[in-house]
């Protein structure tokens, strides 16, 4: 676990937790610090999460955490209708002329209602607080149609230290901040909705944790 400390050692202490992504989806920004930025194949991470076969013609879709907009631009091809959520509007400058529409966390209330088919956060959860998380679950819930799903990857502690997660800013940088499916399950809950399923997607002992995938639904 120590190497993912250390990457948030190395981040600029000046940075805020926006001010860090900001920086990273700069496109002048090193190579180092573009590295933070997820640049995962779409299919790959919708197959891990088990949701590959919804994400058909015409899906109503909302994908949470930009990165480098690879999935995105997957999910247009798709002819998916896609609403793109970021924390960085220099993130969401990079595909707003292909989405829907661009939401920041703040204004994830604008997001339609009971609307939804599919949501996706992929690598995001380890860089954001309870409150954040619990934020985002409450209003995409508010937005899955009846039969929606919010499909979530989360990073747990190998070591089983840290039964609530570590919330201080290297942690939020460097993708540190862990939690277990049971403490998931409890947000979820929290916020009027329903943890169907858990499934493990690997475990990397070099970076001291592992991967949770979930579902969730309407409660």
């Amino acid at each position: 676990m120590d190497d993912i400390y250390a990457l948030g050692r190395q981040l600029h202490e000046g940075h805020s937790q926006l001010g860090w992504w900001d920086s990273c989806h700069d496109p002048n920004a090193p190579e180092s610090r573009r590295w933070f930025l997820t640049g995962s194949a779409g299919d790959d991470v919708w197959n891990n999460l088990r949701i590959n076969h919804l994400l058909i013609p015409g899906a109503n879709v909302v994908n949470v955490g930009v990165g480098t907009g690879r999935c995105t631009h997957r999910l247009v091809e798709r002819s998916c209708n896609v609403w793109a959520v970021d924390i960085s509007e220099k993130a969401l400058a990079k595909v707003s002329h292909l989405v829907r529409a661009t939401h920041t966390p703040d204004a994830l209330s604008s997001l339609p209602q009971n609307f939804i088919n599919v949501a996706i956060s992929n690598l995001v959860t380890q860089h954001i607080t309870n409150q954040q998380l619990k934020e985002q679950i409450a209003a995409i819930i508010k937005s899955l149609a009846h039969d929606g799903v919010y499909a979530m990857q989360f990073a747990y502690s190998l070591e089983g230290r840290f039964k609530t997660p570590t919330e201080d800013l290297v942690s939020l940088k460097g993708g540190g901040v862990f939690r277990s499916v049971g403490f998931m399950e409890q947000i979820v809950c929290e916020c009027g909705g329903e943890l169907t399923d858990a499934f493990h997607l690997g475990k990397w002992p070099e970076h001291g944790c592992g991967w949770y995938g979930i579902h969730i639904r309407k409660g």
